[in-house]
């Protein structure tokens, strides 16, 4: 009797971490998102404008781009997810 309530108590155990790590997957998909973009031009002090595949702008800096190149910005909506100003960019991938 005891192995079984040994081995229940960590199948609930494994149960509960396992919902946890998913629901903490769920929360990052609602919050995170990638934009795809064009680097249009470079401005003074390191600031490159991105003008990603719905026509915003953003600006990226400090990051080795150059005018053309082709990227993903990889999104926070900071919990405001109809509104897109307030997003961030979390990294950038260069294609």
């Amino acid at each position: 009797m005891r192995k079984h309530t040994v081995r229940n108590t960590v199948v609930a155990i494994v149960v509960v971490v396992v919902a946890l790590l998913v629901a903490g997957r769920v929360g990052y998909w609602q919050t995170h998102y990638d934009r795809e973009g064009i680097v249009t031009e470079l401005e003074s002090g390191n600031v490159a404008v991105v003008v990603d595949a719905t026509g915003n702008e953003w600006a990226v800096v400090d990051e080795p781009l150059n005018v053309g190149d082709k990227v993903t910005l990889h999104m926070h909506t900071q919990g405001t997810d109809n509104i897109i100003v307030d997003d961030v960019i979390v990294s950038i991938s260069i294609h």
